[in-house]
């Protein structure tokens, strides 16, 4: 309820939400090129 309350305050809330996810998609990108990194690594060492 709190969130809800919180949301109508806000009247960009869309908007809000897009950067969230925006930043959330520039995260896993960046994990997954990580793990790729790493994995190609303990190939290489095999």
């Amino acid at each position: 309820m709190l969130l809800y309350n919180k949301a109508c305050k806000d009247t960009d809330t869309s908007g809000l939400l897009y950067e969230k996810f925006e930043a959330h998609r520039k995260l896993m990108r960046y994990e997954q090129r990580a793990f790729n990194q790493l994995r190609k690594i303990s190939q290489i060492k095999k």
